[in-house]
């Protein structure tokens, strides 16, 4: 199999890695707007890579190098930019592909052109990394441990080692990543969420307080995501979706008054600049860091970094599911994300796991979650998909 993958950032290094390590994968074209960064990668994945310079608003260019694949990995954000003109491309080249979006308003968009990837005859799925993609799967073993469900939430955790937001958020130039400022975009305003059968609109950053696992309950903090308008059109769910953050102590405080700012008049941009420094702030502060260890004691119960979750039914009683991943893969956040879409590639060329049906699909309407955790453990220092992934029903 032919592989284009499109951007050579921290995802997209650790994709493609992966990507190269398939024996089903016999080239790999690394594409990328940096030329250099794209030979470099291309360098240091071996004799089966080689880099390819590409602007992807270069209509002409990107077709040319879809029409040379066999599958697409699109890691270029944002994805309200990028996302729906390069899944419409694929579509005209008959390409299939599959990305890491995080934002749901361009996910929405995506899977609406359904029809059109059902008639080129290609699989797109959209959102496979961290969150969504592992938290769909996670939620697909939630609900289906569950006769009836009301509410399926998913919620992910940037309180640990694996993500550290003074780290993950900054540029090498010291400027605020893509990624920080999505994240303040679905912390601000309205975002998206599954009410009463059907989409609404909610305020974002609602303390809600769920079951931790093991016992407890703990304090998390609602955000724009995909999963919320995703999981309710493949998976029974009577009630409600929500994605939620689990935060460190003081964290929703910074978050809080960035939504401020922004609702206020500031650019995303400035927003995500005063964040970042806030941040940075609070962590060189030794009281600050004194006050976050105490602090610390009163949050409650620790959480796992990915964690889904359902209320419902079983055996006509009132019942909860929640499902989590003990481990994850090393790397921070690009090994959390690139290495679930390597993983989707690799189940695509070995036509295992994963449907291949033309149309457009979030992971949990394409993916097996069993196969999906088999592939992923190893990664994870895991034995098995039974060694990582733990489910418990109460």
């Amino acid at each position: 199999m032919k592989v284009l993958l499109l951007g050579a950032g921290a995802m997209g290094v650790t994709a493609a890695e992966t990507v190269a390590g398939f024996d089903a994968v016999r080239s790999l074209t690394i594409a990328d707007r940096d030329g250099d960064a794209a030979a470099q990668l291309a360098a240091r994945c071996g004799p089966k890579a080689h880099a390819l310079s590409l602007d992807v608003t270069d209509e002409t260019a990107l077709a040319a190098a879809l029409a040379d694949a066999d599958l697409c990995l699109n890691l270029v954000g944002p994805f309200f930019r990028f996302g729906v003109p390069i899944l419409k491309a694929s579509i005209a080249a008959r390409t299939p592909y599959m990305d890491i979006c995080d934002d749901p308003e361009p996910t929405l968009d995506m899977l609406a052109l359904d029809a059109d990837a059902k008639a080129a005859g290609i699989t797109a799925i959209v959102g496979l990394g961290a969150s969504p993609g592992v938290t769909n799967m996670l939620a697909v073993l939630a609900h289906r441990a569950l006769d009836e469900v009301d509410t399926l939430s998913t919620m992910w955790s940037v309180e640990g080692d694996d993500v550290d937001i003074s780290q993950e958020g900054v540029t090498a130039d010291g400027k605020p990543s893509a990624a920080i400022i999505h994240w303040l975009e679905q912390c601000s305003g309205k975002v998206k969420v599954w009410r009463g059968g059907g989409l609404a609109e909610a305020d974002p950053l609602v303390p809600v307080n769920v079951a931790a696992p093991g016992g407890g309950t703990r304090k998390v903090w609602t955000v724009g995501h995909p999963e919320a308008v995703t999981l309710p059109r493949y998976l029974t769910v009577t009630d409600s979706s929500l994605n939620m953050m689990i935060l460190p102590p003081g964290a929703a405080d910074l978050l809080l008054a960035a939504k401020r700012n922004i609702e206020g008049g500031m650019t995303l941009e400035d927003a995500a600049a005063r964040f970042i420094q806030n941040v940075l702030a609070s962590e060189t502060s030794l009281f600050d860091r004194l006050a976050g260890t105490v602090m610390g004691w009163f949050s409650g119960p620790e959480m796992p970094l990915l964690t889904a979750q359902a209320t419902g039914r079983k055996d006509g009683r009132a019942a909860r599911s929640s499902a989590f991943i003990n481990a994850v893969p090393e790397g921070g956040m690009a090994g959390i994300t690139g290495i679930p879409l390597a993983i989707g590639a690799r189940l695509f060329a070995e036509k295992r796991g994963l449907s291949t049906a033309p149309g457009a699909f979030a992971p949990e309407g394409a993916l097996d979650p069993d196969v999906f955790f088999a592939e992923l453990a190893p990664y994870c220092d895991a034995a098995d998909a039974a060694a990582l992934v733990r489910l418990e029903v109460t």
